[in-house]
Formats: structure tokens, C-alpha cells, sequence
């Protein structure tokens, strides 16, 4: 990846659509030699979760000094405009790859975030395939199996019941959970 051109524009405007991980690095620094390639090889596999921007210290000194930089390599992830987290010196793919998932914002909650705005204008089925694919990424997401579990008591009760049981006691979405099962099972021995 080429380095940064214009800060403004490919770092604090782009992170307010999507993360930007800012490698500022100098080419006379191994480490940073060490840490280009991994940070490049995990940008490439990122599958547009995040972008990476390279900062040569040597050719933007002002960078360097606006963010703080007193060691190489520094790696920044902004989001929305501002720093979010930052790492210093050399770290293997695998502590790189764990310490972005712990920050970056997981994408069956943008999947769930949609699905929240098509049940609002009233499309059940369109949220629903987004809550399924949410469910996909994330299998364990409760705020996803409740609202599905929602739009499918009126056409498939079982299979509404079995994500609500799914969802754990110590989740904040299980009292909602919990009373709509049982709502469902009065409804349902009504039914009978």
C-alpha cells in the first residue's frame, strides 16, 4: 500500500465509514520492515472491514508529531474521526489479528443494526434474511436470535421458542426472552 497523500481524506474522513488502521513507519527502521508486510497481508484478507494507511515519519514529520509518534513502528486504528486504540513495535499476524477483533466492530451487529431499520419501516422479511446472516456470522449474538425470534412466532412458534431458549441467562436480552417464551407457550396451549 502506497503511503498517505492526504491524511484528512483517507484517514480521519474514511474512519467515520469504516475503521483505518495508520502505520506510521520510517524505511530505515527494521522492525518497521518486519511489521509492513503482516499489517499488508491481514489489510488484504480483511475482506473491507478496515483499510490500511501508511505514514512514512521521514516524509510527513508533521503526522508523526500531531499524533504523538516517539517510536517505530506505531500503529493507530481510528474510527469515526479519532483515535480508537493504538499498538508500538513489532507484533506477529496472530496478537495483530486479536487485538483488531477485540476493536472493530463486529459485522453481524452492522447486519443486526439493518435488520433493526427494516423491522422499523416495516420489512419483516428483509430483516429477517439480514438476522439470519447475522446469526451466520455470529452464532451466539442474542440481540439477533431475539429479534428473529420475533418475527417467526407468527409463522413458525417452534423454531421461534428454540432461539429463544437459546439465549443465555446472563445476556441482557433474556428477561425479554424469557417472557415471550412463556407468551408463547400460553398462546400456544390456547391454540391446542
Amino acid at each position: 500500500m502506497d503511503d498517505v497523500r492526504d491524511f484528512d481524506k483517507q484517514v480521519l474522513q474514511r474512519s467515520r465509514e469504516l475503521p483505518v488502521l495508520v502505520d506510521f513507519w520510517a524505511p530505515w527502521c527494521g522492525p518497521c520492515k518486519m511489521l509492513g508486510p503482516v499489517l499488508e497481508s491481514l489489510a488484504a484478507s480483511a475482506a473491507g472491514r478496515w483499510e490500511l494507511v501508511k505514514v512514512n515519519i521521514d516524509e510527513q514529520p508533521g503526522l508523526a508529531t500531531a499524533y504523538d509518534v516517539s517510536s517505530i513502528p506505531a500503529v493507530k486504528l481510528f474510527m469515526n474521526g479519532t483515535v480508537a486504540d493504538e499498538f508500538l513495535g513489532f507484533r506477529s499476524d496472530t496478537e495483530i489479528r486479536e487485538w483488531l477483533e477485540q476493536r472493530l466492530p463486529s459485522p453481524a451487529l452492522a447486519q443486526l443494526e439493518l435488520a433493526a431499520e427494516k423491522i422499523d419501516a416495516g420489512d419483516l422479511a428483509g430483516a429477517r434474511t439480514l438476522l439470519e446472516q447475522a446469526l451466520k456470522l455470529d452464532p451466539n449474538r442474542a440481540a439477533a436470535k431475539l429479534l428473529l425470534a420475533e418475527i417467526l412466532l407468527s409463522s413458525d412458534r417452534p423454531a421461534a421458542l428454540d432461539l429463544l431458549r437459546q439465549i443465555p441467562e446472563h445476556a441482557d436480552e433474556h428477561p425479554h426472552a424469557a417472557a415471550l417464551s412463556l407468551l408463547a407457550d400460553a398462546a400456544g396451549r390456547d391454540l391446542a
